[in-house]
């Protein structure tokens, strides 16, 4: 069995865009282990959500190349996350509409659920299927 590693948002930095070079070394090495079978990466919602705002507010990145860069960081050999139908959903929705992506991902869920989502931000309306409910009793 594979040891179990869970990412943070520099090394996944490190193996999409390649920088810092010392850091795209050692995450490209840790991939690498990754496709072998020697160990076994994960990325939490958390992480994913700090690397698309790196990505896209820090860096200026598009929302498609964000949303390609994610999807294919989770389809890579070796990673996985809480829900990958959920998150891939999500970054749909990120590249579609015009939300943040974790509004996203919180949409993603709670329509996965069939939940309504208790939010006063009238953006969540913009996104197909979401249930947003921003009044609520005394």
């Amino acid at each position: 069995m594979s040891r179990k590693l869970f990412l943070d948002t520099d090394v996944i930095l490190g193996y999409l865009i390649g920088r810092p070079t010392d850091q795209a070394a050692h995450a490209g090495a840790l991939f690498e282990a990754a496709r072998n079978g020697s160990v076994s990466l994960f990325v939490s919602d958390t992480v994913l959500v700090e690397t698309a705002v790196v990505l896209w507010r820090t860096l200026g990145m598009e929302r498609r190349e964000v949303a390609h860069h994610l999807e294919a960081l989770l389809e890579a050999p070796g990673v996985d996350t809480y829900d990958k139908e959920a998150f891939g959903r999500a970054l749909d929705f990120f590249e579609e509409y015009p939300v943040d992506l974790a509004d996203a991902v919180l949409s993603s869920y709670a329509i996965a659920e069939g939940a309504a989502i208790a939010s006063l931000d009238p953006v969540l309306d913009r996104i197909p299927g979401v249930i947003r409910e921003g009044r609520w009793p005394d």
